[in-house]
């Protein structure tokens, strides 16, 4: 709709004012300057909401997404590799702000599906081909030229009634901010409601507040499992060249201790019981931004967690740097990132960490090497490799490795 009434405006506007050079009216020279000053004023009414020539639904909505397809492979000792092509088709749509309301929606692939191939196909093995977890995205290919389902990834209303509050209904992108996905794994959007809170204290200094609760699971006869946050922190400009962003998180669990939680790595309970513990995990963040180092971005960033809740294998951290460009914007720029990880069984939830580690679960260490390359200003190239292994029953067949390359493109 907006793309097609912009061109049949454009397209009336263009033939007059040829009519016009033709009939001696105007000069070439004036019909351009002409033309140029009416699609200026048209863009800046679509920004404005105030074009007379298409609904105001059309000018106030904008659209996003992006295209990855991806080559995967997961090795571990002596085991055969798995090895996926997978494809993420992201689509979102937000609302300009009318009255201090807004609300955006999100498209992404995902669908739930599996396929057990033959041993034949499997070097000796069965493989499922499972996709569609909260932590997931991807459509893996290879079940018989399918087409992956689009679901919903999420879908939210929005209320700001000043330049301080933020109100958040629905399903939304995570409102913790993280310095790494140590415990919040960057494909899950949270459901339930959250309430940022900001406060500019000068040029250099900003302060937040960010009160939420996620509704974890629905079930009839029980209470609902959910997780309460609190998050504080600040943004502070130091130099022209130094930042700082340091924030402190506070989870509480409710009704957690003594059920199971869907999608589960099962490393909390092994699988085999209902949770031991409550979950009210603290969990401190910073990120150091140093920019001209030797050219380029330089960062050092960390996040560590512990769970007072219980008193063993309750600890964890993620430390990392970052070099290159302070974004994977334009062609030629290059990023080059590495962290060390590190999470107790009971450290956190084990339905929410980065699914790409050790397979969400907790009971994890090792280290993540990232490597990105900018092909043009919406083109990127990616490579992700994971190294890690079990922290408590570690053995000489429990390491895993995993390899992604990916190619990004955004629109």
């Amino acid at each position: 709709m907006f793309i097609s009434s912009s061109f049949v405006f454009a397209g009336e506007t263009d033939l007059l004012i040829q009519k016009l050079i033709e009939n001696g009216t105007l000069n070439a020279g004036d019909g351009q300057v002409l033309l140029t000053q009416t699609k200026e004023e048209m863009k800046k009414s679509i920004a404005q909401g105030k074009a007379d020539n298409m609904p105001a639904w059309v000018q106030n909505l904008s659209l996003k997404g992006d295209i990855r397809v991806r080559y995967q492979t997961d090795q571990v000792v002596n085991a055969v590799n798995r090895d996926r092509a997978r494809l993420r088709l992201r689509i979102g749509a937000v609302t300009r702000m009318q009255d201090g309301w807004s609300g955006g929606f999100g498209l992404a692939t995902g669908a739930r599906k599996t396929a057990v191939l033959p041993t034949a196909y499997a070097g000796g093995s069965q493989v499922d081909i499972v996709d569609g977890e909260p932590r997931s995205t991807n459509a893996t290919f290879g079940d018989m030229l399918s087409k992956p389902a689009l679901m919903v990834d999420y879908g939210y209303i929005q209320y700001e009634p000043n330049g301080i509050m933020t109100v958040k209904l629905g399903k939304f992108s995570n409102p913790i901010w993280q310095a790494t996905d140590l415990l919040w794994d960057g494909d899950l959007n949270p459901d339930g409601v959250s309430v940022p809170l900001t406060f500019k204290i000068n040029s250099g200094l900003n302060l937040f507040f960010t009160p939420s609760y996620f509704i974890l699971d629905e079930i009839s006869a029980a209470n609902d499992p959910g997780l309460l946050s609190e998050q504080l922190g600040c943004d502070l400009i130091i130099s022209e060249t130094l930042s700082l962003k340091a924030a402190v998180a506070a989870y509480q669990s409710q009704f957690v201790k003594g059920g199971k939680l869907d999608n589960s790595a099962k490393t909390n309970t092994n699988g085999t019981a209902a949770l031991r513990n409550d979950y009210n995990a603290v969990n401190p963040s910073l990120q150091l931004n140093m920019g001209e180092v030797f050219g380029y971005s330089l960062s050092i960033f960390g996040d560590f967690v512990t769970n007072p809740s219980t008193s063993t294998a309750n600890a964890g951290s993620a430390i990392g740097i970052v070099f290159g460009a302070p974004k994977v914007a334009s062609a030629g720029d290059w990023q080059v990132k590495a962290l060390s990880r590190y999470l107790e069984t009971d450290a956190f939830l084990d339905t929410l960490p980065d699914s790409d580690s050790y397979g969400g679960a907790t009971n994890c260490k090792g280290y993540e090497l990232i490597i990105s390359y900018g092909l043009s200003p919406n083109v990127s190239l990616g490579i992700d490799y994971y190294s890690m292994d079990k922290i408590t029953g570690a053995s000489s067949t429990t390491p895993k490795s995993l390899t992604q390359v990916d190619l990004v493109l955004k629109f």
